[in-house]
């Protein structure tokens, strides 16, 4: 199939940090375990580090650095990262930082060896399923047609076929094809794996759908969910009991968990809702009735003198005491202390784990911002992070005859040149190819059927040759286009679509390809875009008290803090300002 772009997925990297910074974050987070063991975010309880850990575990994530020949990975993400050993053959380092419910990828194959067919493998280099081997073969066949040649899919033509073996001749060499757009019905979307249409979930909210990402809210009683990181998100059933709102954006391979329970129960352990227990009432003791004794009455003795007998004093009982039950103390949690972490100079706050780090040495001096990392590269460099997790860094623009390349881009992603050399011009958005110079019209040439006239008089002398008026045809130049010339002010070139796009009203300025560059303080505002070929625009941050929201995020990520303010500091990783 020509023209078919497969969705770049984002993927968690393994964070490179050394011994000293371990020790450093462990002395800063005051970690209640004992040196060799390191807090589990499950159930609050030390875990030993794994044997085979480079550079010692820290708390909650776990192992950051296996040795040689084993890879970091975990069951879900409420388990810390441990060590698995890397069993594909030839492989010198299997991916970092994955799921146990993935196959394992290799990202670096032994001295000869290259990687196979989605990384699952290590071939020899040269040989057919490498994914840097790749050469070319002359298919001779009858009719175009497309088949499969040692695990390597390739298209064929009529007569020339692509896969592996020897070059065909520049004759016979097939024309880079067009790329393919494909325009779904509504109700569809487009589906990156393959480039196809897909309907949108029935359970997804009318209009919910977005090419490459899938449904991007469900109805009330379902929560969002893909097989893996490639697959668009759908809708499944909210099956715990009594659960209102399920964890949304997960993984089938991840346990489900609730947010949010009915009225009347409670989240427990984030996997069960339980009754909210209710206090039984104060009863007051009821005091006992007080009862006055009947005086006995006088009698008065006949014909004996009356003896007035001396009446018995009347004695009242005592009542008892009322006894007031005393109310338990009510305890109240306290309030987790939030760590304020201040960096010396050409240093910044890493979010990740609140430690320091230095600011690269190809970025503009006072570039760096807590949280971000360097705002602005020196010339011939552009801003990369390893993940949107990691701050910006600064990387060599190596596109031939690049003069800027694209800006706040993540390592996953191909390098796109956004302005080339003079003389130069970008195409595809990838290469720069020579300027071609504007073709001038040709003068008519006389033959010799119709010779050209020469007047009697005057006659030229030679010194002074008499011009032959020429008629030049009149050609009307067309308007440019986004992809011949520049958008109007206020607007930038969209590469997708090649339109000129309105720029974002709380954006500072906009460049083409790119959207926008930094969003206006004073908005509070962050820059984000719904996959790597849309451009950036300004959303508001939605965090309570914080400033400045982390920037060039995927609109599908949590969002994070960078800067808080009224007092306030970042908690739990970013997530919140207390």
């Amino acid at each position: 199939m020509s023209g078919v772009y497969t969705a770049v997925a984002l993927v968690f990297f393994a964070l490179a940090v050394n011994g000293a910074t371990i020790r450093e974050t462990r002395q800063l987070l005051q970690s209640p375990c004992p040196e060799g063991s390191f807090l589990k975010k499950h159930d609050q309880s030390c875990m030993v580090c794994d044997e085979k850990c480079a550079i010692g575990c820290v708390d909650e994530d776990g192992c950051t650095e296996c040795v040689s020949g084993f890879y970091t990975s975990r069951n879900d993400n409420s388990w810390p990262f441990l060590c698995k050993e890397c069993a594909i053959e030839n492989c010198v380092q299997c991916r970092n930082e994955i799921y146990d419910a993935w196959d394992q990828q290799c990202v670096e194959c032994a001295p000869g060896y290259v990687q196979g067919k989605n990384r699952k493998s290590c071939v020899p280099d040269g040989s057919v399923g490498g994914v840097e081997a790749v050469k070319e073969v002359t298919i001779n066949v009858a009719e175009a047609t497309s088949t499969e040649v040692g695990g390597v899919s390739i298209e064929i033509q009529a007569g020339v076929g692509i896969g592996s073996g020897e070059s065909p001749s520049p004759e016979e060499s097939p024309s880079t094809p067009e790329e393919e757009t494909v325009t779904c019905p509504e109700g569809t979307f487009v589906k990156t794996k393959d480039n196809t249409c897909m309907d949108c979930d029935a359970n997804c909210v009318e209009g919910g759908c977005t090419d490459g990402i899938g449904c991007n809210q469900c109805k009330a009683g379902f929560y969002r969910s893909a097989v893996d990181p490639f697959w668009p998100f759908e809708c499944k059933e909210c099956t715990i009991e009594n659960c209102e709102v399920c964890e949304d954006a997960v993984f089938d391979a991840w346990p489900k968990f609730c947010t949010k329970c009915v009225e009347g129960f409670e989240v427990q352990d984030r996997t069960t809702c339980t009754p909210i227990a209710v206090p039984e009432p104060v009863v007051e003791p009821t005091p006992e009735p007080i009862v006055e004794p009947t005086p006995e009455p006088i009698v008065e003795p006949t014909p004996e003198p009356i003896v007035e007998p001396t009446p018995e004093p009347v004695v009242e009982p005592t009542p008892e005491p009322v006894v007031e039950p005393t109310p338990e103390p009510v305890v109240e949690e306290p309030t987790p202390e939030v760590e304020t972490v201040t960096c010396p100079e050409g240093t910044f706050v890493k979010t990740k784990d609140n430690s320091c780090m230095d600011c690269d040495a190809n970025c503009v001096e006072g570039g760096c911002t807590d949280g971000i990392g360097c705002n602005q590269c020196q010339p011939g460099f552009f801003r990369s992070a390893v993940d949107p997790f990691w701050p910006f860094e600064c990387k060599e623009c190596t596109i031939e005859n690049c003069e800027v390349c694209e800006d706040a881009v993540f390592d996953a992603w191909p390098k796109f040149c956004t302005k080339c050399v003079e003389g130069y011009e970008v195409q595809d958005r990838s290469t720069c190819v020579p300027v071609q110079p504007a073709p001038t019209p040709e003068e008519p040439v006389a033959t010799p059927e119709e010779p050209v006239p020469v007047p009697e008089e005057p006659v030229a002398t030679p010194e002074e040759p008499e011009a032959v008026p020429v008629e030049v045809q009149q050609v009307e130049t067309p308007e440019p286009t986004p992809s011949e010339g520049a958008c109007p002010e206020g607007y930038f070139r969209e590469m997708k679509q090649q339109t000129c796009m309105k720029c974002d009203d709380n954006c500072t300025s906009c460049a083409d390809a790119m959207g926008c560059t930094a969003c206006k303080p004073e908005t509070k505002t962050y820059r984000s875009r719904h996959d790597p070929f849309w451009p950036f625009s300004c959303v508001s941050c939605p965090i309570e008290n914080c400033l400045q929201c982390v920037d060039g995020v995927f609109d599908t990520q949590p969002v994070r803090c960078a800067l808080c303010g009224n007092g306030t500091s970042r908690y739990n990783g970013g997530t919140s300002c207390v």
